[in-house]
C-alpha cells in the first residue's frame, strides 16, 4: 500500500501526495548552533593543523595571550574555531534509533577560510572533511559518520560518542609526543581522556 503525505491546506481541503518508495525520513531537525572551542582536561585547546595532505587535531597547551586570539570569532586561521550544531529527534517511526538518542550534534572546523566536517571513518578515527562552499553546516540523519551523541558528566564535561562507531568517544590519544584528536572505545564509566569542555567563542 503506498504511504501519503499531507502537502498543503486550503480552502478547508487537506491535500495529500504519495510519498516517493525510496524516500527516507530525515530524523533529525536543526535546533541550535553555538560557535565554541574545545578543551581537554588538561585545559590543551584543540587546533587541527595540517599534516601532509591531511588535518590533524591535536590539542596545544596555550598561554592568556593566546587562547584570548583563538576564541575571538573572527579568527578563522587557527585552526580552533567549531560550530557545534545540535539537532532534535522529529516524529518519525516508532523503531527509529532517534527515538531515544542522546543530544545529537555535528562539528564544523572553520580554519584558513574554509570549512570542514568532523567525520569518524570507517577504521574509527577521526577525519576532516573539506565543505564545499554551497554546502549546508547541517546534516541529516543519513550522515552517521557526522553525528556524535553529546553526553554531560559534570557541569565542565561532556563525551560525545559516534554514531558510526558506537561506544566510541571523542578523545586525547597520546601519541609520538603530541596530544591528539582520538576515537576510543570507553569501558570504564570514568574515562579521563574521554571527557571534553566546550567553551563559547567571545563575539567578534
Amino acid at each position: 500500500m503506498q504511504k501519503m503525505r499531507p502537502v498543503e491546506f486550503m480552502d478547508g481541503v487537506l491535500w495529500f501526495e504519495e510519498v516517493p518508495e525510496d524516500y527516507t525520513e530525515d530524523c533529525l531537525e536543526f535546533s541550535h548552533k553555538d560557535t565554541v572551542i574545545l578543551r581537554d582536561r588538561q585545559q590543551y585547546v584543540l587546533a587541527v593543523l595540517n599534516e601532509g595532505i591531511t588535518k590533524v587535531g591535536c590539542f596545544k597547551d596555550m598561554n592568556k595571550k593566546q587562547l584570548k586570539e583563538a576564541k575571538r570569532t573572527d579568527n578563522t586561521k587557527s585552526g580552533v574555531i567549531f560550530d557545534l550544531i545540535s539537532y532534535q529527534p522529529t516524529d518519525c517511526e516508532t523503531d527509529c534509533i532517534y527515538n531515544d538518542c542522546r543530544s545529537p550534534v555535528s562539528f564544523v572546523l572553520h580554519s584558513n577560510s574554509k570549512k570542514y566536517h568532523m567525520s569518524c571513518s570507517k577504521a574509527k578515527t577521526i577525519e576532516f572533511l573539506e565543505m564545499k562552499s554551497s554546502e549546508e553546516d547541517n546534516v541529516d540523519a543519513k550522515q552517521c559518520n557526522l553525528i556524535f551523541y553529546k553526553k554531560r558528566v559534570s557541569d565542565q564535561y561532556s563525551m560525545f560518542e559516534s554514531m558510526l562507531a558506537q561506544n566510541h568517544y571523542l578523545c586525547t590519544d597520546f601519541e609520538n609526543g603530541l596530544f591528539k584528536l582520538g576515537l576510543k572505545e570507553v569501558k570504564t564509566k570514568i574515562d579521563e581522556t574521554a571527557q571534553i569542555e566546550v567553551s563559547e567563542c567571545e563575539a567578534k
